[in-house]
């Protein structure tokens, strides 16, 4: 009977001791940490190179990623896409382009005479504006339709062009014809009489007592003598009286 009981202590003694013997490697086993590289090596500074822990593990590089620019709009094709190799033109070129659109749109027109009848001495001032007086052809006809050679004189070039009309020196009364053709063919005519009436005086200057001579004329588109003509004359005073004179009260 006590065979059987010391050999129940034994086994019991046996099973403490392996118990406690394994129990305090299980405590250290589970507590010790795990050293890895990172924790021996000291943490690096956000501003310096990085070099990699190890030769399978390289460290990746960090790229600044541009940040993109929202559009409003963005282009549907290639096409409406701004070619930033393309110089931009400069303002002096806008403007010369925006100048000469300006010219282009607006159209050439030849300004009505002062009045249609000139006398013989007289010359005959001719207005066009929005264009050159070299981009203009200024001709002048007879009742017959014949171009008369008359000189030209340049007053103007531009803005607006301003040519004058001197009588020929071999002049002949009658009606005439103004006819001014632009760069596009379009073509611009006036009628005017010239030298179709005349009046003259036996004097420039007269004393208050004198008696003064006046002559007059009256010629048709053609230049013959009208010998019928109705006139009718005003004369004004220095206090603005005016005198009538016609030929129907002699």
């Amino acid at each position: 009977m006590k065979k059987h009981i010391l050999k129940k202590i034994l086994i019991g003694v046996l099973i403490f001791q392996f118990w406690f013997t394994s129990l305090p490697v299980q405590i250290f086993a589970q507590e010790e940490p795990t050293t890895t590289p990172f924790e021996a090596s000291p943490t690096p500074s956000p501003f310096e190179d990085i070099a990699p822990t190890s030769a399978s593990e390289p460290t990746p590089t960090i790229e600044d990623t541009p940040t993109p620019t929202p559009t409003e709009n963005p282009p549907s094709n290639d096409s409406d896409l701004l070619n930033l190799d393309e110089p931009m033109p400069s303002i002096s070129d806008t403007a010369t382009f925006a100048d000469s659109s300006a010219e282009i749109k607006e159209p050439i027109k030849v300004m009505p005479l002062r009045k249609k009848n000139f006398r013989a001495d007289e010359k005959i001032t001719l207005v066009v504006v929005n264009t050159l007086s070299s981009n203009v052809k200024v001709s002048v006809f007879n009742v017959d339709g014949v171009e008369v050679n008359i000189e030209k004189e340049l007053v103007s070039d531009y803005g607006p062009t301003v040519i004058r009309l001197v009588p020929p020196s071999q002049f002949k009364a009658g009606r005439y014809r103004l006819k001014v053709v632009d760069p596009e063919g379009n073509v611009s005519t006036q009628d005017f009489t010239w030298g179709v009436l005349a009046i003259n005086t036996n004097k420039s200057i007269y004393l208050p007592s004198e008696t003064a001579k006046l002559a007059m004329a009256v010629l048709d588109e053609r230049g013959l003598m009208v010998c019928d003509a109705l006139i009718r004359l005003e004369i004004k005073n220095p206090k603005s009286e005016v005198q009538v004179l016609t030929t129907e009260n002699g």
